[in-house]
């Protein structure tokens, strides 16, 4: 039970079809945790479903008030960071969404942190957390997204030996001026190349993914495939390629989705390349996907 002064209201439910290589539609919950400090946290929880059979629950976990990193797409650029949570806040919020949503034939609990604030740049967090999360049940599985604000944050991470069970990185457009433009305090693709030669040595990280966001004519061109090909061919690591959600920033800065189709060949074009590739998103404005906020509403 939450104390007088803290809340956790679910907001949203509802059924969505995404296009995804691993389950053909979710249920998705929202929630709005409120601490003792009438701070608003949001969290996500997925309910993952191949054709009418449950595979897992993903749980995306905030790390922040408010996030430093400025991306132009994402809703979380419009809220002002305030500070980092610590890793026994966010263990009571896992803790309350593990104990409402889990039951005894569930197999798999994905804690990821995927909501709002960047991983890397609280790494000490990050590998307490997990060990909170691991120790409260074993089923958990810990997934981390980051856009590698902090390389020395990310080896940290990576050199502590923890399990994870899925590292995503978020990456926006092959060239300098568009990466600085869209995401500017993340990692460049030229030092994320050299991460991903570390990162598929250690027999701790199960499945490391980048997540490459198509934007119409910033991130889509010819030159950023072969980009793409020149750089992670033959390294090992899996191209998600992901739909633009509609957000307030988005829209302040005219950027575009692009179309369905076009993700496809995009992707197809990788995987004739040797990359495992694969389309990720909704494909359409569902309001509640990642880069959306409730507390935005």
């Amino acid at each position: 039970m939450c104390t007088e002064n803290e809340k956790l209201s679910l907001i949203i439910s509802r059924e969505d079809v995404f296009s995804s290589r691993y389950f053909d539609y979710q249920k998705s919950d929202k929630y709005i945790y409120y601490n003792k400090h009438n701070e608003q946290i949001e969290v996500g929880v997925y309910t993952h479903y191949l054709s009418a059979t449950s595979t897992d629950i993903a749980i995306d976990l905030s790390t922040m008030i408010g996030c430093p990193m400025k991306c132009l797409f994402c809703q979380s650029a419009s809220v002002n960071y305030e500070r980092n949570l610590s890793s026994d806040e966010i263990a009571v919020i896992a803790k309350r969404i593990i104990k409402n949503h889990i039951h005894k034939n569930t197999k798999q609990i994905t804690c990821s942190l995927q909501g709002i604030g960047e991983p890397s740049l609280i790494p000490e967090t990050v590998i307490d957390l997990y060990q909170q999360l691991i120790n409260y049940d074993k089923r958990v599985k810990y997934s981390i997204s980051t856009i590698g604000a902090s390389i020395d944050g990310l080896n940290k991470i990576i050199n502590s030996g923890i399990k994870i069970d899925n590292l995503q990185i978020t990456k926006c457009g092959t060239t300098n001026i568009v990466e600085k433009e869209l995401t500017p305090n993340g990692i460049s693709i030229a030092k994320l190349s050299e991460l991903i030669k570390e990162i598929i040595k250690r027999h701790n990280i199960k499945k490391a993914k980048l997540n490459y966001i198509l934007i119409k004519g910033k991130t889509d061109s010819k030159e950023d495939l072969q980009n793409l090909i020149a750089i992670f061919k033959n390294r090992g690591i899996a191209i998600k390629i992901s739909y633009l959600n509609e957000t307030e920033c988005s829209t302040k800065y005219g950027l575009l989705p692009t179309s369905y189709n076009e993700a496809i060949l995009f992707s197809s074009e990788l995987q004739e390349n040797g990359i495992d590739s694969y389309v990720f998103g909704s494909f359409k404005n569902i309001a509640i996907s990642c880069g959306q906020l409730l507390t935005k509403k």
